[in-house]
């Protein structure tokens, strides 16, 4: 998503940033993710994950989600994570785990299309052919399938794509669900914020002074961060000068 989000804090609103929840993963694994978090069993995690999401954050406050929200969840589960929290306003990016939000997001779009009454003969966009036979729904889905819209909201989840830039009360964050090593605004005191890596990268951990990048995912912070405490954490982190972009242009 290209336009710059903008937001300003009060006693009513607070913004706060997460990733990497992956609630109801259970992969096949020596050790299982839940366990590697200090879990007992699954069902403990996903208890834990949603309290400590409710704890923190309220109905009116802000919370980026920056990606892998859910995992080997089925759409009804998914609709049961999503209903057990407070929060109506959670901005998500994408991870690398996807499902089952993509295939309702694509849903949502598709819906889009009919609503505005997309729903006669046209061009397939990707064969570039007539589709024939009837009121052209095919069309319609398989334009869904191509087409991207943000932000998108769907219940309480706001689907703003792969990549967000944010302005909460003059501070400015790069928000994605990959490390990136060079981002924007970076040498005016930009924060980037991460995932992924499941605090497992040194150059996003909270003690390493390199550059103003933070994974603020689940395995490294079991709750949501808010900005404030986003801002105390990177005070010892430095502003990276590289190439040109260190430079007044």
């Amino acid at each position: 998503m290209n336009k710059v989000l903008h937001f300003t804090q009060n006693s009513d609103r607070v913004v706060y940033v997460t990733s990497d929840t992956h609630w109801n993963h259970n992969p096949k694994w020596p050790v299982p993710l839940w366990q590697s978090r200090g879990y007992k069993s699954l069902e403990e995690s996903n208890v834990h994950i949603i309290q400590s999401i409710n704890e923190r954050v309220r109905e009116n406050d802000i919370l980026f989600h920056l990606g892998d929200l859910t995992l080997n969840c089925t759409e009804e589960q998914f609709e049961r994570f999503i209903g057990s929290i407070v929060c109506k306003n959670i901005y998500t990016l994408w991870g690398n785990h996807n499902s089952p939000a993509w295939k309702i997001y694509q849903r949502e779009v598709a819906g889009v299309y009919y609503t505005k009454g997309y729903t006669g003969y046209s061009i397939d966009p990707l064969t570039n052919k007539q589709i024939m036979g009837g009121p052209n729904n095919a069309f319609v889905e398989l334009l869904a399938a191509n087409v991207e819209i943000y932000p998108l909201r769907y219940k309480n989840i706001i689907f703003i794509g792969n990549y967000a830039e944010v302005v909460v009360d003059g501070l400015y964050f790069v928000l994605c669900h990959y490390p990136i090593y060079v981002f924007n605004h970076m040498k005016d005191g930009a924060i980037q914020l991460c995932g992924h890596s499941h605090y497992n990268l040194p150059l996003s951990q909270a003690d390493d002074p390199s550059s103003k990048i933070l994974d603020v995912g689940w395995d490294g912070w079991a709750k949501p961060l808010a900005v404030k405490e986003i801002v105390d954490i990177v005070a010892n982190k430095k502003v990276m000068v590289v190439d040109h972009h260190g430079r007044e242009e």
